[in-house]
């Protein structure tokens, strides 16, 4: 039997940032019967889904043992299971094209926020990959070392120095971590080398117009003054 950890696995697995979401969410109690005894929703698409398979594999059955005194309540059932399996597919028709809307209307209101922002941060240096950073940076973006003096002031600069630098650590077989950690003044990144606990810097970020404005590679504040989480974005 699968432990309620390997259900829940099971029910998103496809779809983690859903789950990250709403992780502690509950279906409304108006989907379930009224009763102990009532069908609830999800048993009745489950249930339909089950007869439609069976009599669309076992057409030859049907044919074969039906008789011709009962045909024509034979075709009201068939009938009536088409018309069942009609509201099921525009219930799944209904809740498809809310995903479609909601997915568009995200992407077209909702602020980039901070969080976010540093999980694909992380994400990148866990991976060594800036193919799924690049996306989210202004064309002004602006970087800054508290290790060097000059800054680098666009996204393309940024890019040009990142990927051969992300190259190099691959190359070289070093491991770098990149883990959410949280500040008095909100979340952060902590990266580390060679060791989860060899802290290196903390990352800091700015956003504006749902893009990546600015990002800082601090010695100060120190890594280690930071509250760590154990999430690695992957």
């Amino acid at each position: 039997m699968l432990t309620p950890e390997a259900l829940e696995n099971r029910k998103w697995g496809e779809f983690p940032e859903l789950r990250k979401a709403l992780k502690v969410s509950q279906v409304p109690d108006d989907y379930y019967g009224h009763s102990s005894v009532s069908e609830n929703l999800f048993n009745q698409l489950q249930r339909l889904a089950e007869v439609a398979v069976i009599v669309k594999e076992h057409r030859s059955v049907v044919e074969r043992t039906a008789k011709p005194e009962n045909l024509q309540e034979l075709k009201a059932d068939i009938f009536r299971l088409k018309d069942a399996l009609n509201w099921a597919s525009r219930f799944f028709s209904d809740h498809a094209e809310f995903c479609n809307r909601f997915a568009h209307e995200l992407n077209s209101t909702r602020e980039l926020d901070k969080l976010a922002a540093l999980r694909a941060f992380a994400r990148m240096m866990n991976h060594l990959s800036a193919e799924h950073f690049e996306p989210l940076l202004a064309e002004d973006f602006h970087y800054a070392s508290q290790w060097v003096f000059e800054e680098i002031t666009s996204k393309q600069a940024y890019l040009d120095y990142i990927r051969p630098k992300l190259e190099t650590i691959r190359k070289s077989g070093s491991k770098v971590w990149a883990e959410i950690a949280e500040l008095p003044d909100g979340p952060c990144v902590l990266v580390s080398q060679d060791s989860k606990d060899n802290l290196q810097a903390t990352v800091l970020i700015s956003t504006s117009e749902n893009k990546i404005k600015r990002l800082d590679m601090c010695c100060v504040p120190p890594p280690q003054s930071a509250r760590r989480t154990g999430e690695y974005p992957t």
